[in-house]
């Protein structure tokens, strides 16, 4: 559907509802990460992932609204990383840079 803003100022849309987004004034950050060990563990483990969900939901909620960029410096070849985003289940914040 179509969505009216109420005012200028920064918004989300979240579950289908516009929603006032105070950090989107705030000041952009660049995040540089490392996968192995870092957002994730052993990616055989059953929770590998777990804890780059929740970096994930924070990330894609909070940062990436406001304008901040997520950047993954990995030893990993472009083939094995999208290997890995395909088997994480969607558990992965994309990045903006590899």
């Amino acid at each position: 559907g179509l969505y009216r803003l109420p005012s200028p100022s920064s918004f989300k849309l979240s579950f289908g509802k516009l929603r006032p987004f105070p950090r989107g004034g705030d000041e952009r950050i660049m995040v540089v990460s490392d996968l192995d060990g870092t957002m994730f563990g052993d990616v055989n483990a059953p929770d590998a992932f777990d804890s780059s969900a929740r970096f994930q939901a924070y990330w894609e909620s909070n940062q990436a609204l406001a304008g901040s960029l997520l950047v993954y410096n990995t030893g990993r070849s472009l083939g094995q990383f999208t290997g890995l985003l395909k088997n994480c289940g969607g558990r992965v914040a994309v990045p903006d840079v590899l």
